[in-house]
């Protein structure tokens, strides 16, 4: 399922499993942007009523931004969802509203420099939406994910990963879902 919003502060996860919150803060349409567009609706019909995702309309997105910013995030993330020119996604399992980043498990889904590899974003929504509606735990994956990266990282240093494991949530750079799902990056 999938929708827009004026604010996201209503938001209830009523049956749904889990809340994937697609954030932005700009009108920039850069490719990532565009595919991300291109397929949101497609993940929203493939999450069926396990999942949903919402995002703000054009002009609220600004304010949608502001009210998931005054959460209480640690300095390191607030940086990055400032800084970061690119969308993101936040995933709950909770009501927006009571949502408490430092006493509930969440996820971010960072799209930042993935220019090179818009055309892969359909993978990393087909496998959060097959996790969804199979019953599994999505927090659980992105951990598992972000633990085979923090492995791997002294033998290789990848380009498109930035994981920050946390105490009730996880931070992860899209590229290394992929990576996980066996989509190669393009060398530079």
């Amino acid at each position: 399922m999938s929708g827009k919003v004026s604010s996201f502060v209503p938001i209830e996860i009523g049956d749904f499993r889990y809340l994937y919150l697609l954030v932005t803060w700009n009108d920039f349409m850069t490719p990532t942007r565009e595919e991300i567009v291109k397929q949101v609706d497609s993940f929203g019909e493939a999450l069926g009523l396990t999942g949903k995702i919402v995002q703000a309309y054009r002009s609220m997105s600004r304010s949608v931004f502001d009210e998931v910013c005054n959460k209480l995030w640690d300095s390191e993330v607030r940086k990055q969802m400032e800084e970061d020119p690119d969308p993101f996604m936040l995933i709950i399992d909770c009501d927006f509203y009571s949502f408490d980043p430092s006493r509930q498990p969440w996820a971010i889904v960072w799209f930042s420099d993935y220019s090179k590899r818009t055309d892969s974003i359909y993978r990393l929504f087909a496998a959060l939406a097959r996790r969804t509606r199979g019953g599994e735990d999505v927090f659980e994956y992105l951990r598992s994910v972000a633990r085979k990266q923090e492995a791997g990282k002294w033998a290789k240093v990848s380009k498109y990963v930035e994981l920050k494991p946390r105490i009730f949530g996880i931070s992860i750079d899209v590229g290394a879902i992929l990576e996980d799902l066996g989509v190669k990056a393009e060398s530079q």
